[in-house]
């Protein structure tokens, strides 16, 4: 099989062609694995991704971690995670079910985001909701970023692919603290708009009156959301 990749500017901004040629049987399948970094112009780097095993790569260059683009097994390391990253000196893992890595082993009871600093033993970790897989697009907007940071410590995002009951709005603490869910659906644009105090936009479609947008106001101590105004990217001041 033949293949090429180039990039091209679209109207967007820049966009990635890869195009693999060739033929294939009923079953196979073609993988592509991208790896996108920083350089700056004092300090080039040129990073390159050396597949190991099937799900895991060593990304050689000036600085060379592996990465994990799911469950994978190879000699010293079993890991069944969504995706992750090791290097000397941390470990990330995102999915985080259960990895054996030499002498070190993590488990969970349920998948969980975790950070290790491997040079002064730091931890930080989020709780996810057990994943369900979804064929196609569920929950989420069109517009503006469904995670953020609300605090040092505190992270708030739209889960959209949990089981039934584990979807909505989640605020959690990366240290494995607290965990909060709050049932709204088809949201887009969480913004912080003051401490303890977030706005975010969903569509409602009564059957009456069509489609349109409305922004809340969400107060993260309590719980409660209120609708302020119909329409969306609101300007707070």
């Amino acid at each position: 099989m033949a293949g090429h990749s180039f990039v091209a500017r679209g109207r967007w901004g820049l966009v990635l062609h890869q195009r693999r040629g060739g033929a294939l049987q009923p079953g196979d399948t073609v993988r592509f694995c991208s790896l996108m970094y920083t350089s700056l112009p004092a300090k080039r780097r040129d990073l390159r991704p050396a597949r190991i095993a099937a799900n895991l790569v060593a990304i050689e260059g000036s600085s060379p971690p592996v990465a994990l683009l799911g469950p994978a097994t190879a000699t010293g390391l079993t890991a069944d995670v969504a995706a992750g990253l090791l290097s000397p000196t941390q470990i990330a893992l995102a999915g985080l079910a259960d990895v054996q890595l030499g002498n070190l082993r993590l488990q969970a009871d349920r998948p969980v985001d975790l950070q290790l600093d491997l040079q002064t033993g730091a931890v930080s970790s989020i709780e996810r909701a057990t994943q369900i897989p979804v064929l196609g697009r569920c929950g989420g907007g069109g517009y503006g970023s469904l995670t953020g940071w609300l605090g040092a410590a505190t992270v708030i995002w739209h889960e959209s692919f949990a089981e039934k009951g584990g979807n909505g709005i989640t605020i959690a603490n990366v240290n494995g603290g607290s965990r909060k869910l709050i049932p709204f659906f088809t949201v887009s644009d969480i913004r912080k708009v003051a401490p303890d105090l977030v706005s975010f936009t969903t569509y409602e479609n009564p059957e009456s009156q069509g489609g349109f947008f409305l922004t809340w106001l969400l107060d993260i101590r309590t719980g409660e959301a209120r609708p302020v105004t119909v329409g969306a990217t609101p300007a707070w001041e």
